[in-house]
């Protein structure tokens, strides 16, 4: 993360740097436009996407998905179905769309840098910065102790420091004061009219503080180039402003310049950045040049093209991608994640479990996962899914299909996710007819059995022809069998293994339909690729937290004591539901009294987006 954010507050810093440039030369077109403050928003925006920025973003395509993993339970609001829809286009792998190729042009990308080159950028930047202020540090104190050497005395009508050879400059922030060096005593009257008077233009605007500032966020990221290009502009700007004020005192522009000259070649090197009267030659002539311009021709056209190139630079400093959450490769078993169409083996599953994760072989090349234990989410792999919001469906592949469409890296399955951008502008699904398929649409959740029986259909004897009169049988087993499953209500726990009874029973039917031992085998495979996992008390239970505890951070303590009182609130539901399945008040009242329970463990903040999620999810479980 530490290389992705230095990047992208870089490339934003110099476009701002740019942008201030390019309305800075604007700025010089006119007399008495102040062009120190074009480099000081430069600066500060610099630092505000540097800070916006400081905890990554989730990859373009979404932050968080709303999908168990393989063995867990989807929650409330999802529903499963088998995948059947025709493809809209052809695969996305191999066809991206215009979204998606101007998506992946502008994004901001990085190669997975490993932790240990990660820590030594990290500590890089901390010598480097201490490193900037020992310098400053040793400057500072270097001058305190010449500065106490310094006499006073009045020069021009004004009371300065005079010190052998530092300035003219001014010194001090809380209470500045002006310094300039001997030599300065020994010119005629106009000139120290004129160094003083500038001097005393910066104390009166103070410069010293606003430099000062620029160069604290210099310390804090000493290896943004565009924040040294700002900082530099800013100082050079501060100075035109500063002679552009001394010249409406009434000094003579040709004898300042003058005056500007022969200090340059008599004063003494800076320890600290700081107001220069006599700067290098090359910013000393681009002073003189700006106070003797004339009058500019073609103000008007070099204006609008200045303001075009400002506004460019920074709407691209604006849409900037900004450093998205990195995500570490995962060994083991795991499905291969698919975004979109595109692989994504870095991602890890979002769901792991407590206890040891085993790849078995059902029947050579086909693979199966078997997780053992506790099912718990990782809040911080969530953030490289699609969320709730902008995803669309995810499809579901076993071997051996998954290893047909991407390779080896699929041996173990592969979790598709599709975005609803994606979708919306003609990308398709990647294995229609294939694996299973979960969509997230409210309205589909009670879709009639004639919808959902021909998806289920296509998923189940893809590959496999019955004559008229068996898919007509097919079909009504599937919707007979879809119908009754809608009209189990009730504790997961106890309606759950109905739920396999019927869709054992189902398959078997189906079975008896088929005439050939091929047929028999591939179905066999689907119906096996569709197996419901057994569900329990745990599962269901951190299922439940899941849903509840949707804001990442929660401290373990906290979700040991959630944990427990949603079990206890699971096996209170069972007795109650054994008792009286139509005694719907009694339930919610166990639910109500199980949330009463969970929301003092949340701050003040969260309990709002709790009740939401508490209501919606009791509206879901408990139907008449």
């Amino acid at each position: 993360m530490t290389a992705a954010w230095m990047l992208s507050s870089t490339i934003v810093a110099t476009l701002l740097a740019g942008a201030a440039l390019a309305l800075g030369r604007v700025g010089a077109l006119y007399r008495g436009v102040a062009l120190r403050w074009t480099w000081v928003v430069a600066m500060v925006a610099s630092l505000g996407f540097a800070l916006l920025w400081m905890r990554p973003a989730p990859p373009a395509f979404g932050s968080s998905s709303t999908i168990a993993a393989r063995g867990a339970v989807a929650p409330a609001g999802t529903r499963t179905q088998s995948a059947g829809a025709p493809p809209t286009s052809a695969p996305a792998a191999s066809v991206p769309t215009v979204a998606s190729q101007l998506e992946r042009a502008t994004r901001v990308e990085l190669p997975r840098i490993p932790p240990v080159i990660e820590r030594s950028m990290f500590g890089l930047w901390i010598v480097a910065s201490l490193v900037l202020l020992a310098l400053l540090g040793v400057a500072t104190a270097r001058l305190h102790v010449e500065r106490a050497s310094w006499t006073r005395q009045d020069v021009a009508g004004m009371h300065v420091l005079v010190s052998p050879e530092f300035g003219p400059a001014i010194v001090g922030v809380l209470h500045p004061e002006i310094v300039v060096p001997a030599w300065v005593l020994t010119l005629d009257a106009a000139s120290q009219r004129a160094i003083v008077a500038h001097e005393e233009e910066h104390r009166a605007a103070h410069d010293p503080a606003l430099l000062l500032a620029g160069l604290a966020a210099l310390v804090v990221m000493p290896w943004n180039i565009g924040l040294w290009m700002s900082w530099r502009g800013m100082r050079h700007a501060i100075e035109l402003d500063c002679d552009a004020r001394v010249l409406e005192r009434g000094v003579d522009g040709g004898e300042y310049a003058r005056v500007l000259l022969g200090a340059w070649k008599s004063a003494r090197g800076r320890w600290l950045p700081s107001t220069a009267f006599a700067e290098r030659a090359s910013g000393l002539g681009a002073r003189v040049e700006h106070l003797m311009r004339p009058e500019p021709r073609r103000r008007a056209m070099r204006t609008a093209i200045g303001t075009l190139v400002t506004v460019g630079l920074v709407a691209m400093a604006c849409v900037t991608p900004p450093p998205r959450a990195a995500a570490q490769a995962v060994a083991g078993p795991y499905p291969l994640v698919v975004i979109d169409g595109v692989k994504r083996p870095d991602i890890p599953p979002r769901f792991r479990f407590e206890g040891p994760v085993v790849a078995e072989t059902l029947t050579t090349p086909i693979y199966r996962v078997v997780y053992r234990g506790r099912m718990v989410e990782d809040t911080t792999t969530r953030l490289l899914y699609p969320t709730e919001k902008d995803s669309a469906m995810i499809q579901t592949l076993w071997s051996p299909v998954s290893v047909a469409h991407f390779g080896d890296q699929a041996r173990y399955g592969a979790e598709l996710y599709y975005t609803k951008r994606y979708r919306d502008a003609g990308g398709a699904i990647i294995a229609p007819g294939e694996g299973n398929m979960m969509v997230r649409a409210a309205s589909n959740q009670n879709a009639p059995a004639v919808d959902v029986a021909p998806q289920i259909y296509n998923n189940l004897f893809n590959g496999i022809t019955l004559p008229a009169d068996a898919r007509s049988q097919a079909m009504a087993i599937i919707s007979a069998e879809y119908t009754e499953q809608r009209t189990l209500h009730g504790p997961m726990l106890l309606i759950w293994p109905r739920r396999i009874e019927l869709h054992t029973a189902r398959d078997a039917d189906l079975r008896g339909l088929l005439s050939t031992d091929a047929d028999r085998a591939r179905f066999d495979v689907r119906s096996r690729e569709g197996n419901m996992p057994s569900v329990t008390a745990d599962m269901v239970a951190q299922n439940m937290y899941t849903n509840l505890f949707q804001a990442p951070g929660t401290s373990a303590a906290t979700k040991t004591r959630a944990l427990a009182i949603i079990t206890a609130s699971i096996n209170d539901d069972l007795v109650a539901y054994r008792r009286n399945p139509t005694d719907l008040e009694a339930r919610l009242a166990l639910r109500n009294k199980r949330d009463a329970e969970l929301r003092p463990l949340l701050s003040e903040a969260d309990r709002v987006r709790f009740d939401k999620i508490a209501a919606r999810t009791r509206d879901a479980e408990i139907k008449p």
